[in-house]
């Protein structure tokens, strides 16, 4: 296995990771159906690790698919960034954030608690939930 493993499968999980959400998928698993169906698993191993035809051994494969099982079967987590509230005083406000990559904005009245604070719960398409909590006063926020 190389040497920078860990550091590779991370940039192809970035790399990858709205396909490994759609898909519901974990790392590991998006890696071992990309490598048995696609591009091989050659990538994963240095030079000198692989046999004269260019491939890793069969016992290397079953290595580094234990491996990957053991470190990366943990869902992406999910992001929620960029939120803005624009109070409007007609009761109507305006919330504006990106989850996991994706734009939403929802317009209408929130719930408010006694500590003055907005609350909105996202429900994501795998069916998680998230809750935004944010500070509740006039004029616009961005958090």
């Amino acid at each position: 296995m190389r040497k920078s493993i860990d550091t590779y499968v991370k940039a192809i999980a970035h790399d990858n990771e709205q396909k490994i959400r759609e898909n519901y998928m974990t790392v590991a698993d998006y890696i071992i159906n990309d490598a048995e169906n696609n591009t091989g698993y050659y990538e994963y191993f240095d030079d000198e690790e692989l046999d004269e035809t260019g491939e890793p051994s069969e016992a290397q494969i079953d290595e580094l698919k234990a491996y990957l099982r053991e470190h990366y079967t943990t869902p992406i987590e999910h992001r929620i960034e960029d939120v803005m509230l624009t109070k409007h005083h007609n009761g109507s406000d305006n919330l504006q954030y990106t989850a996991d990559g994706k734009a939403f904005e929802w317009d209408g009245g929130f719930l408010v608690d006694k500590e003055n604070k907005l609350h909105h719960t996202h429900i994501f398409e795998n069916g998680d939930e998230q809750e935004i909590v944010i500070p509740y006063e006039n004029g616009s926020y961005k958090i």
